[in-house]
């Protein structure tokens, strides 16, 4: 249900982002709760170790709808949930099947874009783009 109200957000949101400013709170604390591990969330939404890949880039994605800087308030929470994304990238994988690979990434690389997006936090920026260049030095093709 959460993703497919986030999917309808996503509408509104991309063609009147004033009227829907107050749910940037609202992401990143689900977010955060999603990025801080996958005992912070029911089994149910958790697919190879990746507590809700779905739910968690369908909310990058609604946070993306807004312009950067839209509530100072809501900055902290939302660098806290990055800075746990690309936490996660650093852990050794927790599976080696390629499922747990595409989730992990899907989530890693919504995030990245995100990061791209709001341009406000330096040490985000360069985290992420470190990320970016141990994805190039990867020999694997994917």
């Amino acid at each position: 249900v959460a993703t497919s109200a986030c999917s309808l957000l996503i509408e509104l949101a991309s063609d009147n982002p004033a009227a829907y400013v107050g749910v940037i709170r609202l992401a990143s604390e689900r977010l955060r709760r999603l990025g801080s591990g996958a005992g912070s969330v029911s089994s149910d939404y958790v697919y190879y170790f990746v507590p809700g890949p779905w739910l968690s880039v369908k909310l990058l994605q609604l946070i993306q709808c807004f312009p950067p800087n839209q509530d100072a308030s809501v900055d902290p929470t939302l660098c806290n949930a990055l800075e746990a994304i690309l936490d996660s990238a650093k852990e050794c994988p927790k599976s080696k099947k390629i499922q747990y690979s595409n989730a992990r990434n899907s989530v890693l690389f919504e995030s990245i874009n995100l990061i791209i997006h709001r341009d406000t936090d330096t040490n985000l920026l360069v985290r992420a783009a470190n990320q970016l260049g141990t994805f190039l030095c990867h020999r694997e093709t994917n």
